[in-house]
């Protein structure tokens, strides 16, 4: 008997190792083509488990004596269980399914979910702005008033500056390493786009032709009426009403002479503080005009230009 019985034990044994190989096989298939139709990674991993455990299960039957296996097989085959069985193999399986997709983390998706980086490429780079210091909002002022920094112009770019080019080299406006202003007729000013009322504007400025120049603010920019402060090589000052019809001094004095200067204009309503190298030198009261732009004036005489290389204004208004 077992001389007839060991070649068919053999022959099934082999078959089982067949059909084990077969299984892995097809789940090794299985696998990549899930991974080629963009499939989730825990479906995938779903189906690879569920590869797994049908091989170690013949693997097992592999392993148990022939009539052990005979009744394993009846009892998969009896018709009593094979429905339930199935029934309860297909809920488990789309369980686990569902299961997979509302946890959502899945392959790559489109929209607000995608990775940071492609949501990043994706985004509108910002428009080019004047006032690219990023700690604006955190530079102190240091003459008092208004606290918030809404400018630091260094005139690096014309095409973002507060600031236009106008006119030529010998008479106008015009950027090279600094902001020039120049003038062959006594006086020449270019104005900023930007209008503050209460503020706090600091101008450094080099006098390269010429012997002074000047600041103006609360400018209408039509020549009507504005405040201005004129300024030279001897560090003396001079603060204007500017109207229709004439000017009148407000305040005057004097500072620390140089052909570079620092100065800053603190207007805080109808208060007006002036300084010279951080220093304060003079100050005056005048309600006349509340608001108005920020101006820069060559005037040192016939041939004059100065060279601004920075503008910081704070204010609380704009």
């Amino acid at each position: 008997m077992d001389r007839v019985e060991r070649p068919e034990s053999t022959s099934r044994g082999k078959r089982i190792a067949l059909m084990t190989l077969v299984l892995v096989a097809a789940g090794f298939a299985v696998l990549v083509g899930t991974g080629a139709l963009g499939l989730a990674d825990p479906l995938r991993k779903l189906v690879a488990a569920c590869c797994a455990i049908g091989s170690g299960a013949l693997s097992v039957l592999q392993l148990l004596t022939e009539p052990a296996r005979k009744k394993v097989w009846r009892a998969v085959t009896d018709p009593k269980t094979v429905g339930p069985s199935l029934l309860v193999t297909v809920v488990v399986l789309a369980g686990s399914i569902a299961f997979t997709a509302s946890r959502g983390d899945g392959g790559p998706k489109a929209g607000a979910d995608a990775s940071p980086s492609a949501s990043l490429s994706l985004s509108p780079s910002p428009s080019p702005s004047p006032f690219p210091s990023p700690s604006l909002s955190r530079a102190p002022n240091p003459y008092g008033g208004p606290a918030t920094m809404v400018l630091d112009e260094r005139f690096t770019d014309p095409e973002t500056s507060d600031w236009h080019e106008q006119d030529g080299h010998d008479q106008g406006c015009f950027f090279d390493n600094g902001y020039h202003v120049a003038t062959t007729n006594y006086y020449y000013e270019c104005h900023g786009y930007a209008e503050y009322a209460n503020f706090t504007a600091e101008v450094t400025v080099a006098m390269t032709r010429g012997n002074g120049g000047a600041i103006t603010f609360r400018d209408d920019n039509s020549g009507g009426q504005y405040y201005v402060v004129e300024f030279d090589a001897r560090g003396e000052f001079t603060a204007r009403k500017i109207y229709k019809g004439g000017n009148k001094i407000l305040v005057e004095g004097k500072g620390k002479a140089g052909r570079t200067q620092t100065i800053a204009i603190t207007a805080v309503g109808p208060a007006v503080t002036i300084y010279l190298g951080g220093v304060k030198v003079g100050s005056f009261r005048d309600e006349a005009i509340a608001s108005g732009s920020i101006g820069l004036i060559a005037a040192g005489g016939k041939s004059s230009e100065i060279v601004v290389s920075r503008v910081r204004v704070w204010s609380d208004s704009q």
